[in-house]
């Protein structure tokens, strides 16, 4: 994660613990980043709706597979925000952190990379905090439940 990290995750925590001048700060710091991951989404030139569909926030994590003849990576998550539930990484390389079943998907960007692209992830689960970084051909997204 470049922008929406492990400290990031902290202090929207802590934000949520803090009132007063102390939480304006806390407030100031977090829609700083907010902004910046946002400049920099604009600057991918990533096809239109791609970044849309890629929002699984609070997502259950339902089942990991990885396909032995072309590498993919697929997931399977239930969020409340996603029309889809299975977003499948062609030709993927996991370079940090996989995603363990049973995780909550919190955050996500995206960007383009030379192979394609390159996804981050930040998922609580009982191992703690996992940022999660793919570099993938493609991905697509299917409705299956």
């Amino acid at each position: 994660m470049r922008y929406f990290t492990k400290e990031w995750y902290d202090l929207m925590q802590e934000y949520g613990r803090t009132f007063g001048l102390e939480k304006a700060a806390l407030r100031n710091r977090l829609d700083a980043a907010a902004e910046a991951f946002q400049r920099d989404l604009a600057r991918q030139e990533l096809p239109k709706g791609l970044f849309e569909k890629f929002n699984f926030h609070d997502g259950d994590i339902l089942d990991v597979q990885i396909g032995e003849k072309y590498g993919d990576y697929v997931i399977k998550v239930s969020s409340p925000f996603a029309v889809y539930n299975k977003v499948t990484f062609q030709r993927a390389v996991v370079k940090q952190d996989s995603i363990p079943v049973g995780a909550v998907w919190l955050y996500e960007e995206l960007y383009r990379h030379a192979l394609g692209y390159e996804a981050h992830v930040l998922c609580d689960s009982s191992l703690g905090l996992r940022d999660t970084k793919i570099i993938c051909a493609d991905i697509l997204f299917e409705e299956v439940f």
